[in-house]
């Protein structure tokens, strides 16, 4: 519904509608008046675009702190801006940087600005103003790669042609790289075995946070309740198993989803299958090493835990 109302600040009249009306609004007839009204009477709910009621006011006058020069300025920016240019705000930042002679010193030693100002935190604008106030020669960007490439330093080091490890094709490297690509990595074999070594090793100095399901925490307080000797997260070769129980005793337990529980799941997804095959290959490796490995699915740990009891008290009694 259309309805008649004056401006609170012009008097004007407009058009506006009951739902505008009923929220709250409809006091004004532009944004203009809004902003012109809260300025003038001090509230912040008319403020938003307080910038539009101040464009036409005059422009002040104002001396840069640094240079010198008189300069003009919009009358919103004159309680605050104290410099005419970018390159006079820069210089006042170089005034202000801590350890002046230390950068200059490191600068002369062959270090890049780029560098300096990530070490310092500082603008890189700031750290090249700081080199002309004090007469340093700034060099160019090709002059700190010829400097770098001859220092053997930083991502300039001299490039080398050399044969991929693992398909012998011919690339290009600053670093002592041996791979021509990500794919070529991961086929190493030696690469994967070092990769698994440094994760197994991180989950046993507790560096590499491990989450226990739900089950693992069953069998554990279980364990502990009978006071079993136990090691959890056991590392063996290049696999991790569930629980240690002395005398060469393993046990895992197994998600039903995950690993694929045959009572459950017929049809298998590639994670599913890629996970069975890892079981198979697990337990082959901790039979030919000694050791006697007894699953438990989580299932059976739900829904008949009585059983899994009487089961691993078996496995820990069976050889003492």
């Amino acid at each position: 519904m259309d309805i008649k109302k004056n401006c609170l600040y012009c008097q004007k009249e407009f058009h506006t509608d009951s739902y505008t009306v009923k929220v709250g609004g409809g006091r004004f007839c532009s944004r203009r008046c809004a902003s012109r009204y809260g300025y003038e009477h001090g509230n912040r709910k008319f403020l938003y675009y307080a910038r539009l009621a101040l464009t036409n006011r005059p422009k002040v006058n104002k001396i840069c702190v640094i240079c010198g020069r008189k300069y003009e300025t919009k009358y919103y920016n004159s309680t605050h801006q104290k410099y005419c240019s970018k390159e006079c705000m820069y210089r006042a930042q170089a005034q202000q940087i801590p350890n002046k002679e230390e950068i200059i010193k490191l600068y002369k030693e062959g270090h890049s600005i780029n560098r300096l100002w990530r070490e310092f935190h500082l603008r890189e604008l700031g750290v090249e103003y700081l080199l002309l106030d004090y007469g340093v020669p700034v060099r160019s960007a090709r002059e700190q790669r010829k400097l770098m490439m001859r220092m053997g330093t930083g991502r300039w080091r001299q490039k080398s042609m050399k044969p991929c490890k693992i398909c012998g094709r011919p690339f290009y490297s600053r670093l002592n790289k041996c791979y021509c690509s990500v794919a070529c990595k991961y086929k190493d074999e030696e690469t994967i075995a070092k990769m698994r070594d440094n994760t197994l090793k991180q989950i046993e100095e507790g560096r590499l946070y491990r989450s226990n399901t739900n089950i693992e925490m069953i069998v554990e307080n279980f364990l502990v309740q009978n006071k079993i000797q136990f090691k959890h997260q056991y590392k063996l070769g290049y696999w991790c198993f569930d629980f240690f129980i002395p005398n060469n005793k393993l046990i895992e337990v197994d998600g039903d989803y995950w690993h694929a529980n045959p009572l459950f799941f017929s049809e298998l997804n590639h994670t599913q299958l890629k996970n069975v095959k890892n079981d198979k290959r697990k337990t082959e490796y901790a039979r030919s090493r000694g050791y006697i490995l007894t699953r438990f699915w989580e299932n059976d740990i739900v829904n008949s835990f009585e059983n899994v009891k009487k089961q691993i008290l078996e496995v820990a009694n069976n050889g003492k």
